[in-house]
Order: C-alpha cells, then sequence, then structure tokens
C-alpha cells in the first residue's frame, strides 16, 4: 500500500506544475519513494509533514534526498524529531531556499533513554549546527514547546541564540522571527 501511495504521489508531483503544497498531515508514514520524488520536483513551495510520526530516521532521509529546489516552507510539528534529527536537518539547510521551518511540539532534547553528559554533548553540537546552517533566505524559525531546554539545568536554546549571533556577526543574516514559547526558559537563559 505505502507503494503504491508513494507511485500516485510521485505520479501527482510529477504532471501537475500547479500542486506547489504538499500536504501528508497525520499519514503515518512517509515512503522514502515519495521524499525522492518531492527532491526531484520543481513546483512545490510549501512540504507539510506534520503529525506524521516523523522521526530523526525520516530527517535523515530527507537530508540525504534533499528538497525541492523552490521549497520555501517545512513543517514538521508535532512529530517525534530529537536532537538527533536536528543534526540531520542540519547539514540539508544550507542549500535550501526555506522562509519558514516549523519543528514546534518535536521532542528536541529527548535522548530515547537516559540523559547523560555524552547525549548533552550531542544535543549542544546539533543545536550549534542548527543555529550556524539557517539559509539566508528563513525568515521564520518555530521551535515552540520542543524542550529546548531541560529542567535539569542543560539550556540548548542558549547554544541556539549564540550560533544565531556568531552567524549575524559574520554574515549580516537574521532571523526575523523566533518562536520559542512553551519550554523551560527563565529570566536568567
Amino acid at each position: 500500500a505505502d507503494d503504491a501511495f508513494a507511485a500516485a504521489t510521485a505520479r501527482l508531483l510529477a504532471g501537475d506544475p500547479e500542486y506547489r503544497s504538499l500536504f501528508l498531515a497525520t499519514r503515518r508514514d512517509v515512503p522514502e519513494a515519495l521524499l525522492a520524488a518531492l527532491a526531484g520536483n520543481d513546483h512545490v513551495t510549501a512540504i507539510h509533514f506534520e503529525m506524521t510520526k516523523w522521526d530523526d530516521a525520516q530527517c535523515e532521509a530527507l537530508a540525504r534526498f534533499g528538497l525541492p529546489p523552490r521549497a520555501t516552507e517545512l513543517y514538521l510539528m508535532r512529530n517525534a524529531i530529537t536532537h538527533r534529527g536536528i543534526a540531520s536537518l542540519a547539514r540539508l539547510l544550507p542549500a535550501s531556499r526555506l522562509r519558514s521551518l516549523n519543528l514546534s511540539c518535536n521532542p528536541l532534547l529527548s535522548s530515547g533513554g537516559a540523559w547523560n553528559y555524552s547525549t548533552w554533548l550531542e544535543s549542544e553540537s546539533a543545536f550549534r549546527a542548527l543555529g550556524s546552517s539557517i539559509p539566508p533566505t528563513l525568515e521564520t524559525l518555530n521551535l515552540n514547546e520542543t524542550e529546548t531546554a531541560k529542567e535539569s539545568g542543560d539550556p540548548q536554546t542558549e547554544v541556539l541564540v549564540e550560533a544565531l549571533a556568531t552567524r549575524r556577526r559574520k554574515t549580516g543574516r537574521r532571523l526575523k522571527v523566533l518562536y520559542l514559547q512553551g519550554n523551560s526558559i527563565d529570566d536568567a537563559t
């Protein structure tokens, strides 16, 4: 069934130049064949994979296949993306034309197991990579309710903001909107 779905969607993407937005919200599996077809598409600008149980492996697959050249919006909210998926997305972003990236309501700091120093270093590196890899076109980054700061006192928000500030100093590029509501951020952060 997934192969038939992927093939039908690929035909639709290839055959209709008016098809500019791909909405797969709530689809529980996005086949890699569909990602391959999407990457080769030259007219889709908005991609919605929200509530699809998208996870780190699918972020890696997306990084491998790439985004359509005209994609300006990527919605990955309400999925299962952790800091490992962020690292994959960071490799994808520099070559993109995204104006908006929505990762809200993902457990970005979840390690799928024990939270330890090694996991903290890995997540710090992923958030630094994300902040450093933002394409010049990106205007909005939504990280609402993504656990970007753990109650244990390991705030990755600070790491992300530092990377964004460094990027701004080096390139003059900056975001217009950074959403961070619903995270464990206090006045000290």
